[in-house]
């Protein structure tokens, strides 16, 4: 065509191969072709079309860097250049991305998460805990109290703890008001005789505490079941 350049066989394969980001430094050691120098800008350009197939040269050992290139050899490079480097980078590609379960596959349960570590996957949360600090509350002080004590937790999710007044020989149970026991209510649950010793406390069927304790005065076995009414009614 009238004003149009030909462009070099040279600069053409260096266009192409510059697809792929190889710089003038890729370092090969030689050309597979007698008339490429070594060292000239496109000597590894030449080396590396070559190793990849989309060149073979204008014969089995020169390339004619100089010459004209074709039309015919322009289109030749782009076709083995996708044939060779293009399409099989697309086929690796598409075959990893088929091995990934995708989101709309998963069916991950609610104590799951989906990460994504090389494909999507449900992952089951692992908690490391480690020692941080404890809170220490004084619940009652009213006597010699706390001892021989039993602590369970009620159906409401609060504490409550069995423990014997030495001080009267009483048997006592502290309801606490939330699950941290920052505040709660001290009861006398049985006074005749020693009693309240070697309490043990559990929650029954109907969520009401149970308190086995020994009478020392008779050394009989006994069994506190504490019952709890309705005061008052609120709204939350």
């Amino acid at each position: 065509m009238k004003g149009c350049v030909a462009v070099r066989r040279l600069k053409l394969v260096a266009a192409v191969v510059g697809l792929v980001g190889l710089g003038a430094t890729a370092g090969f050691a030689s050309s597979s072709f007698t008339d490429v120098e070594q060292d000239r800008y496109y000597t590894d350009a030449v080396e590396w079309a070559f190793d990849n197939g989309v060149t073979t040269g204008t014969s089995a050992a020169t390339f004619s860097p100089e010459d004209a290139a074709t039309r015919a050899q322009s289109v030749t490079f782009l076709h083995r250049y996708d044939e060779s480097v293009v399409q099989p980078a697309i086929d690796g590609l598409t075959s990893d991305v088929a091995g990934l379960d995708t989101l709309d596959e998963l069916s991950c349960d609610a104590t799951q998460v989906v990460i994504n570590d090389g494909g999507w996957r449900c992952a089951g949360l692992v908690l490391t805990q480690s020692f941080a600090g404890a809170f220490n509350y004084t619940l009652e002080t009213a006597g010699n109290v706390g001892y021989y004590t039993s602590v369970a937790i009620g159906a409401d999710g609060n504490p409550v703890i069995s423990h014997t007044d030495l001080s009267n020989d009483d048997l006592e149970l502290f309801v606490c008001d939330n699950p941290t026991c920052t505040t709660g209510t001290n009861l006398t649950l049985e006074t005749a005789g020693n009693v309240g010793y070697e309490t043990s406390v559990a929650i029954g069927a109907d969520g009401n505490p149970v308190i086995s304790h020994t009478d020392l005065s008779n050394d009989d076995l006994e069994l506190a079941v504490p019952v709890f009414a309705v005061t008052a009614i609120a709204f939350e």
